[in-house]
């Protein structure tokens, strides 16, 4: 198994004391109704967060 990298380690950690709004996304289940307005523009999903970590890692990325 790969060592978390050490950003991974604080994002969780800010996850679970709720001081990052992001909201890690529930694969496998349809959303149902609309996001709150208030609510939606301050949340994240997990894998936008990763893209903007490690931008190398997106196909079709620049190099």
């Amino acid at each position: 198994m790969k060592t978390p990298h050490p950003i991974h380690e604080i994002i969780n950690i800010l996850l679970e004391m709720e001081l990052l709004p992001l909201a890690k996304r529930d694969k496998g289940r349809a959303q149902k109704g609309k996001p709150n307005a208030d609510t939606s523009n301050n949340t994240m999903a997990a894998e936008e967060m990763e893209k903007a970590i490690h931008p190398t890692n997106r196909q079709n990325s620049e190099q």
